[in-house]
């Protein structure tokens, strides 16, 4: 596959989707400080527990690298859409796919596992944040898949207005920003305000700056890429300086408002940053990717993303579950030269661990391409209902978990009906696992 890519391929999107999918991996392993005092397994935080590291968020906040590199992606295969003639709903299925069929085996993975779960684990508050804890992947995955199927309308206004349409989102994002922590009264993350506005309005902003990417426009001007990052830079070190942004990028454990639940208007800026680091690297990177092992690791990389992505906190789940059970590590004071030590061990039973999942869920990632359905009007509205209808679900089990105990069986089985009906619309059903 490696040796039959054609040199005009942009390599290092590919890349930078697989890398930012391992920063994530590797961030959230790091950033999870377990002990266990007294018998019990205590949870903490790495950024609530050595405040100074909150910083390194603007590296491991990867989060806009990917949907920049979506929107690279979705403009290439949306223009070849339509030279081909290929109808908005069957664009949209192949392009959900790929998200949505992964996801829905882990999901569904999880119902027996949860079950498992309440018989071996005794207390009601750990299954509760074991039930959260390994739907943390699912926030992401919701909210890009509600931006996938606007993609095509965000698309032609990129063609009409070009880069005012991030402005003006960065404008609006900015507004609501002010609203929801200067005029509102004081609420906690999770709660609806007029800041989770801020979801479809700071991602789709993220999301433009992959249109101009791919485009060409970013790389017209050799002086833009510096520009980028400085202004990206400067912005960010005004916000978090100022008091009026956190200085991480990513929620902290009580540290009240974050940056990304709901998303502020500092995201775009650090996708701005990032962007002017990713310009800057570009030509060597692709030099690089031109080579063939590089290449070729990087499609491996690709070809089990998802699972990697969607599993992580699963094995790191049963890595803690299993060394308590046999009384193995977590016995080390968190942070101290020893403790940090141990983190190369740390990581590599949690690799050890993720493996068995890729070879066990790897496969959904590698199915048949869902049949065609033509350009009916009727078929796009299905379709498109399809994909919110599963990023709802998806958003539903991030913020219930795979635990509740107040419902039916004890897991959120509304919340999985949503989820599996979305993803039956949009043509993600066995069929297109079964073997060729």
């Amino acid at each position: 596959m490696a040796a039959k890519t054609p040199p005009e391929r942009n390599r290092y999107v590919d890349f930078l989707r697989a890398i930012s999918i391992v920063v994530v991996v590797f961030g959230h392993w790091l950033m999870a400080v377990i002990t266990v005092q007294g018998g019990r397994v205590v949870a903490g935080h790495m950024l609530a527990e050595a405040p100074g590291t909150q910083i390194l968020t603007w590296v491991f906040q990867v989060m806009p690298i990917f949907f920049m590199v979506g929107g690279y992606s979705n403009a290439a295969s949306w223009s070849a859409a339509e030279r081909t003639g290929k109808s908005y709903a069957d664009w949209l299925r192949s392009r959900c796919q790929r998200l949505l069929g992964p996801t829905a085996v882990f999901a569904m993975a999880w119902v027996p596992m949860a079950l498992l779960a309440r018989v071996v684990v005794p207390d009601p508050d750990m299954l509760i944040l074991t039930g959260h804890f390994v739907t943390v992947p699912l926030w992401f995955l919701a909210v890009y898949l509600m931006v996938i199927p606007i993609a095509p309308a965000m698309f032609k206004l990129h063609r009409l207005f070009g880069v005012a349409v991030p402005v003006v989102l960065t404008i609006a994002a900015a507004v609501f920003d002010f609203v929801d922590m200067h005029i509102l009264p004081p609420h906690d993350s999770l709660e609806l305000t007029v800041g989770w506005i801020n979801y479809p309005i700071v991602w789709l902003a993220v999301h433009q700056i992959g249109y101009l990417w791919w485009d060409g426009a970013l790389e017209k001007s050799p002086r833009t890429k510096g520009w980028l990052a400085s202004i990206g830079l400067a912005g960010l070190v005004a916000l978090t300086a100022s008091g009026l942004y956190p200085l991480s990028m990513i929620g902290v454990p009580g540290t009240g408002r974050t940056n990304n639940t709901p998303p502020t208007v500092a995201l775009i800026f650090l996708a701005l940053f990032q962007m002017g680091l990713i310009l800057i690297s570009s030509p060597r990177a692709r030099t690089w990717l031109s080579k063939i092992d590089p290449w070729a690791r990087t499609i491996v990389a690709n070809s089990m993303i998802m699972t990697m992505y969607l599993w992580h906190l699963t094995a790191l789940v049963l890595a803690v579950f299993a060394g308590v059970l046999l009384g193995v590590g977590f016995k080390l004071e968190a942070l101290t030269p020893g403790w940090w030590l141990t983190r190369i061990l740390w990581f590599a039973v949690l690799v050890a661990v993720l493996l068995v999942f890729v070879a066990i869920f790897g496969r959904f990632e590698r199915p048949r391409p869902p049949s065609e359905v033509g350009g009916g009007r009727l078929t796009a509205v299905v379709t498109c209902a399809g994909a919110l209808l599963a990023g709802a679900g998806l958003a539903g089990l991030a913020i219930e978990g795979f635990y509740t105990p107040d419902e039916l069986w004890g897991f959120p089985v509304g919340t999985l009906l949503i989820l599996l009906l979305g993803t039956a619309a949009v043509g993600v059903t066995p069929r297109i696992y079964a073997k060729r």
